[in-house]
């Protein structure tokens, strides 16, 4: 069994023993002659107490140098432990950097406690240990090992990093770093606030023994803003727009009187929040919009406990025009009908064309595509619209009085599982519409209707029958159940025609949100926030194919994009982005701190607790008295401090008990 020590460098005041000696050899005590007339009765008592005084002596020596000896072995912190291998021991640290832990705990800064405790780790080590030390940010240097005096040195440099790991993630990571390497007894230290523990159990498969060092959070209330959005995917030019926004209140107590401050394009406004409840809740913010084609926003709350989640940052564009494009037969009645629609909308752009002037660059650039009323649809403009309804357009099929059945049947069934079985003209109005689908959101007011009032729907003149397959939706209905329009794979399919002969639907208040809400929907709008994370995708524009420009204030990128998908790369930070093609604008989002880390850490516990209990693992808190860390510390090994401390007093006292003994 081998003994080795926390503290080395106190053994130095083992040089003490020297001053007892020097005390013992040098005794300068000056001797009283006393003369007695008959001294042979006290010679013999002098030569007696002379033996006994000197063993005395020796024995206060001893004591002396045992107390003293004990007492500094005690302070170096001696610990016995299995005999080490001819290999070099390896030890794999895991500190916690993540937001969360640069917040105060119940002593101090989480993060400064954790790299001092982390040293007073490598402090305890043999010499010739070889340690590995792993943060959130999985950089390239944490593949490495290092010496004692150089993992000091790095840990000292370890700041917040906005990435939050799993301990399944930081597990694989020190797996993989072991794998290959036969080094055997591996210890891994873990020390964290356990913050983004969500289970109840951790994964060791290689059967490490793990240390969890718990860095306890304060309990004082902590506040945060989640997420902000509109509930409309249509942004406005002019006038003043609604966004909503989630705070969640991790207290045990509701709040009163909570200030929120929106900043939009510098302007600030404020809001008050009479009573925050404890969870989460929605509320409303109304803004005037600026005149300005990007909106920067930000919205704050003042709370003194996780700083990070107290704002959160959004931005987007607002598009010039969304574009509107009817390929149909010159004169057709559907031209005045969809000229009228969107008379003095200055947001909407109508294009018009014949199905022999079709310009299919241009109508990749379209938002919403009408077929109104063709006799036949070629092969070439079909196999365009299945590429666009891929790439997320809205393609809208108007069938006409001389619609060719089986031509249309044929690009159908290119498209998707509708088709048109027969022609009816028998007059029939609409029956039911589906006002509860997500096509008709925030169309109709609810009111109370008379049970004896019937709603004034069109009437079809000259109609379709759809027959519909798996995946179809029907939105809405004639009068006879049969469906009049159906949606798949971003096509919808009408059962009737837009001109005199065939409906009165020009005629009827039906007829404009069944145009908008289709032109609603060709609106791809990309996200106006997002969060730092491993697993984050950024949403391109509907009109970007293969790489998409990130712009911020500090950098540019270029991303390939992968079904409309990007991976945000680890270098971006927090801040306002803009997505950029062929240097035009096509989108702007705000990227903040991830939120999975502001709960408080008891809730936290409950997992904890199981995962205490599992085999190999061993728990304890790190507070920011050092000394309480090295009692726990000491606690994991075969220590001896105490024993030396009981024997050094034990030593005291019988040199208090011989010095108490005349002789």
């Amino acid at each position: 069994m081998d003994i080795s020590f926390l503290y080395p460098s106190f053994l130095w005041a083992l040089l003490l023993v020297s001053i007892p000696i020097l005390l013992h050899l040098f005794n300068f005590r000056k001797h009283k002659i006393l003369y007695f007339s008959n001294v042979s009765l006290l010679k013999e008592i002098k030569e007696e107490s002379k033996k006994a005084r000197k063993l005395k002596n020796w024995l206060i020596l001893l004591f002396r140098i045992l107390f003293i000896t004990f007492l500094v072995l005690a302070f170096s912190f001696p610990y016995s432990g299995e005999k080490l291998s001819t290999q070099n021991e390896t030890v794999s640290i895991y500190i916690d950097n993540s937001l969360s832990m640069d917040s105060e705990g119940v002593e101090g800064n989480k993060l400064n406690n954790a790299k001092a405790y982390a040293d007073q780790v490598i402090q305890q080590l043999s010499p010739n240990t070889k340690i590995h030390i792993v943060t959130n940010d999985f950089k390239g240097k944490h593949q490495l090992t290092y010496n004692k005096r150089k993992a000091q040195e790095e840990i000292s440099k370890i700041s917040p990093s906005h990435y939050t790991r799993s301990l399944n993630s930081i597990m694989n990571r020190q797996s993989l770093f072991f794998q290959g390497k036969n080094i055997k007894n591996t210890e891994l230290y873990w020390i964290s606030d356990f913050q983004q523990l969500n289970s109840n159990k951790i994964e060791n498969p290689d059967s490490f023994k793990i240390h969890l060092a718990i860095l306890k959070s304060s309990e004082e209330t902590n506040l945060s803003i989640d997420s902000v959005w509109f509930e409309s995917p249509v942004r406005k030019k002019i006038g003043t727009e609604v966004l909503k926004f989630s705070v969640s209140n991790y207290g045990t107590t509701a709040l009163e009187n909570l200030n929120i401050n929106l900043s939009i394009n510098n302007r600030i406004n404020s809001l008050t929040i009479p009573n925050l409840t404890v969870g989460k809740s929605i509320h409303d913010y109304k803004f005037q919009i600026p005149e300005d084609s990007i909106i920067k926003g930000v919205i704050q709350l003042e709370d003194q406990g996780l700083l990070f989640d107290n704002e959160l940052m959004f931005s987007y564009l607002i598009p010039n025009q969304q574009k509107v494009c009817l390929i149909t037969p010159k004169k057709s009645d559907v031209i005045a009908t969809l000229t009228k629609i969107f008379k003095g909308d200055t947001s909407v752009e109508l294009s018009i064309l014949s199905p022999f002037e079709i310009d299919y660059k241009m109508l990749s650039e379209q938002d919403l595509i009408l077929l109104g009323e063709l006799d036949e649809i070629s092969q070439n403009l079909a196999i365009e619209l299945l590429k666009l309804s891929k790439s997320g357009k809205i393609i809208g099929v108007i069938p006409g009085n001389n619609t060719n059945l089986f031509n249309y049947n044929e690009a159908f069934q290119l498209w998707g599982n509708v088709s048109i079985l027969s022609k009816d003209t028998l007059t029939m109005g609409i029956g039911d519409l589906q006002k509860s689908h997500s096509f008709f959101k925030d169309v109709f007011e609810k009111k109370k209707k008379r049970k004896n009032l019937k709603e004034n729907f069109p009437s079809l003149y000259i109609h379709y029958d759809l027959s519909t397959g798996s995946n179809c939706e029907s939105i809405i209905y004639k009068e006879d159940n049969s469906p009049f329009l159906v949606e798949h794979n971003n096509f919808y399919y009408l059962a009737s025609g837009l001109s005199k002969t065939q409906s009165n639907f020009s005629k009827k208040a039906l007829i404009v949100p069944l145009i908008y809400q289709m032109l609603f929907k060709s609106i791809n709008t990309t996200p106006i926030q997002y969060f730092i994370t491993s697993k984050t995708k950024l949403v391109s524009p509907s009109s970007v194919d293969r790489f998409i420009n990130v712009k911020s204030k500090n950098s540019n990128s270029q991303l390939r994009v992968n079904n409309h998908l990007s991976s945000i790369p680890t270098n971006f930070q927090k801040g306002y982005y803009q997505l950029l093609k062929s240097q035009k604008i096509v989108g702007a989002f705000g990227l903040n701190y991830d939120r999975t880390e502001n709960s408080l850490i008891k809730d936290q516990l409950q997992n904890l607790s199981q995962v205490e209990s599992s085999p190999l693992i061993s728990s304890f808190e790190v507070s920011g008295n050092q000394s309480s860390n090295l009692n726990q510390l000491s606690d994991n090994k075969n220590t001896h401090w105490l024993a030396c401390l009981v024997l050094s007093l034990t030593c005291l006292f019988f040199e208090m008990i011989l010095i108490r003994i005349k002789i």
